[in-house]
């Protein structure tokens, strides 16, 4: 998913600066290229204001569990 602001394209430049973590929280979820593309955790918290994105990510989640 690619929008203005999003991260899509930097996504990997964030990845190689996180060290090894438990619980990953990302505050500005959008279209989760971090979130999905990082090392495991044993918790990842996705936070999205925009109503638009939480609704996308409602209709896709029952796709990937």
């Amino acid at each position: 998913m690619n929008y203005s602001g999003g991260k899509g394209g930097v996504f990997q430049k964030l990845i190689n600066l996180m060290p090894p973590h438990d619980v990953y929280i990302e505050t500005h979820l959008g279209g989760g290229a971090v979130m999905r593309n990082k090392r495991p955790a044993r918790s990842n918290i996705g936070i999205e204001l925009d109503q638009d994105v939480v609704e996308m990510w409602t209709n896709v989640k029952p796709l990937v569990q």
